[in-house]
């Protein structure tokens, strides 16, 4: 983002390209693995703060200044958060895990051996799922197996 400054106050760059090289440059590069990321909320809004940030930077808004995220985002024109896309993205991932018979999908479904720690569990990978989807796990790897359901799933929440 800091390298990017000469790019933001350029005045003969319009907004949608300035938008296009924040999505193309700074996000792509936070789409990395994170089809595996167990999302808390602590992590959702760091996301949301990360975002804010990058578009404040983008539109050279001074952190003092009083304008709401909404107005920001209404001023962009932006529908879509980033953190509700790396949230279908996680349930794409996560759909297409079950559909595969291999170790990722007995590792999410528990039936691998062994033993855990003593203290409280973390959250799981499969909790944030269940949570995501308001659903049991056995009905989100029933849904799983029919793309277009699981497609539909993803993209409401």
């Amino acid at each position: 983002m800091a390298k990017l400054t000469k790019i933001w106050k350029s005045h003969e760059i319009t907004t949608d390209t300035k938008m296009r090289l924040v999505r193309s440059l700074v996000f792509s590069s936070f789409y990395l693995c994170i089809e595996c990321w167990t999302l808390t909320e602590k992590d959702k809004k760091n996301i949301d703060v990360f975002e804010m940030y990058c578009w404040r930077r983008m539109l050279r808004i001074a952190w003092v200044a009083r304008r709401t995220n909404e107005s920001i985002l209404v001023q962009l024109n932006i529908k879509k958060r980033l953190r509700t896309q790396i949230t279908e993205q996680i349930i794409s991932y996560f759909g297409h895990v079950l559909r595969r018979n291999g170790l990722e999908k007995l590792t999410i479904q528990g039936k691998v051996e062994g033993k855990r720690s003593r203290d409280r569990s973390r959250t799981r990978y499969t909790d944030h799922i269940v949570a995501t989807i308001s659903a049991p796990l056995s009905e989100c790897a029933r849904f799983s197996e029919d793309r277009k359901t699981w497609r539909n799933i993803g993209k409401i929440t």
